[in-house]
């Protein structure tokens, strides 16, 4: 009895003991704390680049060429009416519009900048596009939807002053540790969207 109560009484090696069973649980968790910070920073990220597509939308030719030939006067419309009903949706990864011919130099423009280089990277403000500000981003990640907003005048030209929605899809998260402990749809950033109407970014607001 006396050996097993000494047994029982002996605290030599405690204090490893412990340490081996908390420092893997505090370690998990300091890797999880950053892991999560940096995926909010990709959030982020993936938010402003959305909201510099939509303004380059909004002030570059229209992805769906049927905004260029639109008058509002189709159905019996007459020149200075509001504009009727129309959505039109474009997806980069088939290249076509659900109405209106798929222009991709208009595309390419919104999704590397201005300078159209085909080249995803840091450059200056002016010549950002999607793709420059997150580089995961590819053609086949975003959305851009023109959808009428009760503004612009039917006429011939027209004035359409669409809301443009460009909605970046399908992109994962960049979690160099986490990404083997967690299921792939944990690891998918859910949708992002930026909604600006087109007369007021092309007016300066």
């Amino acid at each position: 009895m006396n050996l097993i109560s000494q047994f029982f009484e002996n605290k030599t090696g405690s204090v490893t003991v412990e340490t081996s069973i908390v420092l893997p649980v505090m370690l998990v968790f300091t890797i999880s704390a950053f892991e999560i910070s940096y995926g909010l920073f990709q959030w982020n990220t993936a938010q402003k680049s959305a909201r510099v597509g939509a303004r380059l939308a909004a002030t570059t030719e229209p992805v769906s060429e049927q905004l260029l030939t639109i008058t509002g006067l189709e159905n019996g419309g007459e020149p200075g009416d509001p504009m009727p009903e129309y959505t039109y949706l474009c997806d980069g990864a088939s290249e076509s519009c659900s109405i209106g011919k798929f222009n991709e130099r208009a595309f390419r423009e919104i999704l590397y900048g201005p300078d159209n280089d085909n080249v995803c990277r840091d450059t200056t403000k002016a010549r950002r596009g999607i793709c420059d500000i997150f580089a995961d981003v590819g053609p086949e990640n975003f959305l851009i939807e023109y959808r009428s907003s009760g503004l612009g005048r039917a006429g011939n030209p027209a004035a359409p002053a669409p809301l443009i929605t460009i909605t970046l899809k399908d992109l994962e998260y960049d979690l160099p540790l986490l990404r083997f402990i967690t299921p792939s749809r944990l690891r998918t950033m859910p949708p992002v969207s930026v909604t600006v109407v087109a007369e007021d970014m092309q007016s300066g607001a």
